[in-house]
């Protein structure tokens, strides 16, 4: 291992990825970056996926395979972190895949700008299909904690959504457990991240090859579209609150990006059904009660569905079931 080179952890979360892993290990393995550990976690994977790890680890040193019971890929991930040796963590989803020198690229621009965080462009593919995944518009560094949560909130650059493309300090790293919910917890985790980063470097650089799989969380529907809309209102929850002390258009932003959120998480419920609507009121309405504090800036419609979900919630679900009979849901 090059001494003068800082030690780069790549943290695995390994499940049920048997046909995809190896490519994903032999893209680690063509690092020209030296000075990395992997560490993949299995959690709890039936399909062989473990003995794959075991074998790998057995043809590089620097690979360490840690085998747990089915905990979810958040808790994969922790387990990863708290054993990471390295300075700098760099996520990979076990069936993507990284470039050659994706690791040397975003090391150097860590260096260059003395950054917390740098984050880079992805390929997707879904199939035999490749097209560019633009997660960075525009090659940047940002020194203003106000610029991320704006960028997050106008969404034209979606960096900030995603824990795969980035190379992030260790010590921020372990400030923030991921969350142990289903859907949203890499968006929950990188806005808490926000919190801490003085400097971020955006490197247009396509470097990390995201694969798209069928029956992946992401492309679920049915029963899933509550509980992911459950994570992604939590995630605006947070963002709301994290920009209170922002400029006032910042603030505007963020409530009406919290009532988008709070009306498909209602709508949802509503479409889950009555136990399920009535089991989400509580949690519904607490986001209501919250976002009076902004009132002023949600526009007419935004407070029409608001004060339905508030003080008339059978009115609310009985007309989101009508929409969907009339195919506008």
């Amino acid at each position: 291992m090059d001494e003068n080179r800082m030690l780069i952890s790549i943290i695995v979360p390994v499940y049920q990825v048997l046909a995809y892993l190896p490519a994903c290990l032999d893209s680690v393995l063509a690092q020209t970056y030296p000075a990395w550990e992997l560490l993949a976690v299995d959690d709890g994977s039936t399909d062989g996926s473990g003995a794959v790890c075991d074998a790998y680890a057995k043809l590089d040193s620097r690979i360490h395979v840690i085998h747990q019971s089915n905990q979810g890929v958040s808790a994969a991930r922790n387990r990863g972190v708290a054993l990471a040796k390295g300075g700098c963590i760099a996520f990979v989803d076990a069936d993507d895949r990284i470039a050659p020198d994706y690791l040397d690229r975003l090391a150097a621009d860590l260096t260059a700008h003395e950054a917390d965080m740098v984050c880079c462009n992805a390929f997707e593919e879904t199939g035999q299909a490749r097209s560019d995944y633009r997660c960075v518009l525009h090659s940047r560094v940002i020194r203003d904690r106000e610029t991320l949560f704006r960028d997050a909130l106008i969404r034209e650059e979606q960096y900030g959504f995603t824990v795969w493309g980035k190379l992030i300090r260790t010590e921020l790293v372990r400030q923030i457990p991921f969350p142990a919910q289903r859907f949203g917890e890499d968006t929950y985790f990188m806005l808490c991240l926000f919190q801490h980063v003085s400097t971020v470097v955006l490197d247009s650089y396509p470097g990390y090859v995201y694969a798209r799989q069928e029956g992946s969380a992401m492309l679920q529907t049915g029963r899933h579209d509550l509980s992911r809309c459950m994570g992604q209102l939590a995630s605006a929850q947070l963002l709301f609150r994290l920009t209170r002390d922002m400029s006032r258009s910042t603030r505007e932003l963020a409530a009406r990006h919290y009532a988008a959120y709070l009306h498909a998480a209602a709508a949802a419920a509503a479409l889950a059904g009555g136990a399920c609507f009535h089991e989400q009121r509580g949690r519904l309405g607490e986001s209501v009660t919250e976002l009076k504090q902004d009132w002023k800036c949600l526009g007419f419609s935004d407070r029409v569905k608001l004060l339905l979900i508030e003080r008339f919630p059978i009115a609310y679900r009985s007309c989101i079931r009508l929409l969907q009979l009339l195919g506008r849901t």
